[in-house]
Parts: structure tokens; C-alpha cells; sequence
């Protein structure tokens, strides 16, 4: 399948209507603050992964903490992990291991 998208939501539309087109897309925050941007991992099992990336102040990590804290309530679940440059795997099964690492 091909196409042109001109928006995000487009793009996502057509990602979850048709599950089977594994991909990643990456969203740059136009506004100034602590999420630089968004991540979507449209897995090759039907599910979606998110993920954030931020402002960072390294080794502390309050920046992140928190805004991992409200993306599992956002996403009403308790799964997940914080990394740096790392993307998931592009499998639910294998992100839920990898998950038991952390």
C-alpha cells in the first residue's frame, strides 16, 4: 500500500485501520516544553506502542519520571519503561519481556 498523508492524523487513521502495516512514527512537539516529542510503534501483532521524548537532565531523572507517570495513566495502564535512544521491539510479546528487564 502507498499514499501521501498531509497530517498526523491521517497517517495514525490509516495505521489502525490497516493493523498489518507494521511501522514507527515519530512527532516533533511544535510547543516549548519537557516532551520534545512523541513516539507511535504500530507493532506487527495489532497493538500500539508509545513512547515520549523529552528534555532530560540526566542522571536525574524527575523530568522523566513524571511524564512516565502521566503517559501510564494517559494510556490507563501500568506498563512500560524508561531508556534513552532505544526504540521497542515491534512486538507486543517481546515489549512485555523486555518490560520484566526494568
Amino acid at each position: 500500500m502507498e499514499g501521501v498523508f498531509n497530517t498526523a492524523k491521517e497517517i495514525v487513521k490509516f495505521l489502525v485501520d490497516y493493523k498489518s502495516v507494521k511501522h514507527s512514527l515519530y512527532l516533533e512537539n511544535p510547543n516549548k516544553s519537557d516532551i520534545k516529542g512523541a513516539e507511535l510503534f504500530f507493532t506487527d501483532n495489532s497493538h500500539i506502542i508509545m513512547g515520549l521524548f523529552s528534555v532530560t537532565k540526566y542522571p536525574n531523572t524527575d523530568i522523566e519520571d513524571s511524564l512516565f507517570r502521566e503517559m501510564k495513566k494517559f494510556c490507563s495502564s501500568d506498563e512500560g519503561y524508561i531508556t534513552y535512544e532505544d526504540p521497542p521491539p515491534l512486538n507486543r510479546s517481546e515489549f512485555r519481556e523486555l518490560i520484566k528487564a526494568f
